[in-house]
């Protein structure tokens, strides 16, 4: 009778001691517990080639204002965040952290038109230099900038459909 008395006592104490001790502190909760509840959230922006922003850490819960947020792109305006990266249908100015997420930027040429509005209706396009490409696009001429690596696919581009050319279109 002893022995489950004292058995029943050194349940209640160590149930009452973990009890007290798990509210004091975390380190003996189970293992990704606090990540799930307490953890802090993270927002990436990914701005497709303007400047950067460096990954937020908030507390889990908290509404960030991406108009505070507002990167910049040669030769583009900025249009918005979007939550995903390929429709961007839906602009947003405001996002709560309840899990890490994402932004894409979207840009716009400019003299006005988006990007998928020239890669649409391209008709020609010149290489002016390592940095500016003339469009005829949609019936009007505008200069375009690019980067160097456009520069450099364009040209691969060229020199394989001149090979294409010359093989298979022979008249």
């Amino acid at each position: 009778m002893t022995k489950k008395i004292l058995c029943l006592v050194m349940a209640v104490m160590m149930l009452a001691g973990t009890t007290a001790f798990a509210c004091d502190t975390t380190e003996d909760l189970p293992i990704g517990y606090y990540n799930i509840v307490y953890a802090n959230r993270y927002l990436f922006f990914a701005t497709d080639g303007g400047s950067t922003f460096r990954p937020l850490e908030l507390p889990r819960g908290t509404k960030v204002n991406l108009n505070d947020y507002i990167p910049t792109k040669e030769g583009y305006e900025f249009e918005g965040w979007y939550t995903t990266p390929r429709e961007q249908v839906e602009r947003i100015t405001e996002i709560t952290l309840d899990e890490n997420s994402v932004v894409w930027a979207k840009w716009k040429i400019k003299d006005g038109l988006s990007e998928q509005q020239i890669d649409s209706g391209i008709v020609a396009r010149e290489v002016i230099g390592n940095h500016v490409v003339l469009l005829t696009a949609n019936g009007e001429t505008l200069i375009a900038p690019v980067t160097d690596l456009w520069v450099q696919q364009n040209a691969r581009l060229e020199a394989m459909m001149k090979l294409y050319n010359q093989k298979f279109n022979k008249q």
